[in-house]
């Protein structure tokens, strides 16, 4: 499959199920920010790559603080066939 084209029927309704479950919040158990001051805003950036021999994804957070934006990483997970 390209990884343009577009999905069969069976895999378009798995990838909606698994967007219905997908939590709105989120906690992660430690601080992903060096200084306690107010929160402008926070993004997620995501990162994936599969092949036949495995996959694996990375989640980073970028927040913006009025003195900075930092850069962390979240979580990462991979796995090998």
């Amino acid at each position: 499959m390209a990884w343009d084209a577009p999905l069969d029927e069976s895999l378009q309704k798995r990838w909606q199920k698994w967007g219905e479950e997908t939590p709105s919040e989120y906690t992660v158990p430690r601080s992903i920010t060096s200084r306690q001051e107010e929160i402008k805003s926070m993004e997620l950036h995501a990162f994936s790559r599969a092949s036949m021999s495995g996959v694996s994804v990375a989640v980073y957070s970028v927040v913006h603080q009025p003195s900075e934006c930092t850069q962390q990483l979240v979580a990462l997970k991979s796995r090998f066939a």
